[in-house]
């Protein structure tokens, strides 16, 4: 999710995430440097605490003094909030199912979008295009209404329904394969999957979601 979002930004300064309460989101945007704030919005302070005592090496950045973690609502702080604008802002929320609908929802994609700066990228989980088709073509069609450029990722998480999973990112301004190598030459050696490579295989659509995306696009 971070990585493809956080090296086609320029320069990303100010970083907010919507949930990621293990932790993980958030520790893979800190590594980058040129981060000073990762302001963290997650609604349950008990899934960030039992992730702290029972998953300890997916949340390794928790102490780090650029983390500013809220436990709040991040439809109502996307809607409310006056804070300074973002240069990239990360929705990992869970799936868009009963309480979870409504962070699938053109209006909260709005709102995200207005804390954005106008050269900043979004980008967020949107689902299995295997078992949750239309949820995912829902959220494509919703997010071209609201950006210049959107662009679905893919990659394996064998323990997630159908081991094909898609993240999407968003702007306004930059390209998705607008990849800063200078910043990522100082991530790219301390991870284990993420490379230059795999970001711009990553983007491959399958035809099946290209046609998908063509028709319903089309449609909207």
């Amino acid at each position: 999710l971070a990585h493809p979002a956080m090296l086609t930004a320029s320069n990303p300064k100010r970083v907010l995430v919507i949930g990621g309460g293990d932790g993980g989101t958030v520790r893979e945007v800190l590594r980058h440097p040129s981060v000073e704030r990762c302001v963290m919005i997650e609604i349950d302070e008990l899934v960030v605490r039992a992730c702290q005592e029972h998953l300890p090496t997916i949340g390794t950045a928790w102490n780090d003094p650029r983390l500013d973690l809220r436990f709040a609502d991040g439809i109502d702080y996307v809607k409310n909030s006056d804070e300074p604008k973002y240069d990239v802002v990360l929705l990992d929320g869970t799936d868009p199912i009963g309480p979870g609908e409504v962070l699938f929802d053109l209006e909260f994609f709005r709102a995200c979008k207005r804390m954005l700066a106008p050269d900043g990228v979004m980008a967020l989980q949107s689902e299995t295009p295997l078992l949750m088709s239309e949820a995912f073509f829902e959220t494509q069609v919703k997010l071209r209404s609201l950006f210049e450029k959107v662009a679905p990722y893919f990659g394996p998480v064998p323990l997630y329904p159908g081991g094909l999973w898609s993240w999407t990112w968003c702007s306004d301004v930059q390209d998705p394969f607008g990849i800063d190598e200078v910043r990522a030459k100082t991530i790219v050696d301390q991870l284990r999957w993420y490379n230059l490579d795999v970001h711009r295989g990553a983007f491959a659509q399958p035809n099946y979601v290209r046609r998908g995306i063509a028709e319903r696009v089309g449609k909207s």
